[in-house]
């Protein structure tokens, strides 16, 4: 059966470390291909008609780590049957081409310091989004709870929108008035005029008659 995946993994299986296995894996082959073999994988198992029941596998893996989930999921089955003893009931799986296979050796010698390197700068990686993530996530929060607390309420934007008077123009109004009650009438005004120019008349009247030639007093 013409299956790359599955025959590297099924070929090195139990010869090389289950990490290293699994990192080389998840490095050389994309999701779809990854999830091509699983599904292959099961079906092949259930071929068999086994007496014993199988773990449980989910058929359908979403999310950031689906590759990763699905690397488990398929190194769950072969781990089940080298158990027990059933490996060898699989099929025979082949590649078409050598390429198609990752090759250990750039995690072997002096290369693999350098896979380790990547892995830790990797994981460092994923660190950093998270924590950017949660950042972006606080000052989101933040943000809406002080726009929230300066919007406009409807007193206050009536009371922006109403055209008041102003405090100097009132006290300014206030001061005219009371200048203008302190004025003394113009009628009164008048009339003491009036009197007054009387008055005089009256007296030079007098002075005239007082002083008039020949008379007697």
């Amino acid at each position: 059966m013409l299956q790359s995946s599955l025959c590297y993994l099924v070929k090195r299986f139990g010869k090389v470390a289950v990490k290293p296995l699994k990192s080389m894996t998840l490095d050389f082959y994309d999701v779809e291909e990854l999830n091509t073999a699983k599904q292959q994988l099961l079906l092949d198992v259930n071929n068999m008609n086994l007496d014993i029941n199988l773990p449980h596998i989910p058929g359908r893996r979403d999310g950031d780590s689906k590759a990763v989930r699905i690397v488990d999921d398929i190194f769950t089955l072969l781990t089940f049957l080298d158990e027990n003893l059933k490996l060898n009931l699989l099929p025979c799986y082949m590649t078409d081409s050598p390429d198609a296979l990752p090759s250990g050796r750039l995690y072997e010698g002096d290369l693999s310091v350098l896979m380790k390197f990547m892995h830790k700068m990797e994981s460092e990686i994923k660190e950093l989004k998270l924590a950017l993530a949660s950042v972006t996530n606080v000052y989101n929060r933040a943000e809406t709870q002080v726009k929230g607390s300066y919007l406009p309420t409807a007193d206050s934007v009536s009371v922006i929108n109403k055209p008041a008077q102003s405090a100097d123009v009132q006290l300014l109004s206030s001061d005219f008035m009371n200048e203008r009650r302190s004025l003394p009438q113009r009628v009164w005004v008048d009339e003491y005029t009036t009197d007054s120019s009387s008055c005089v008349d009256q007296i030079e009247s007098a002075d005239q008659n007082d002083w008039q030639p020949g008379k007697k007093a």
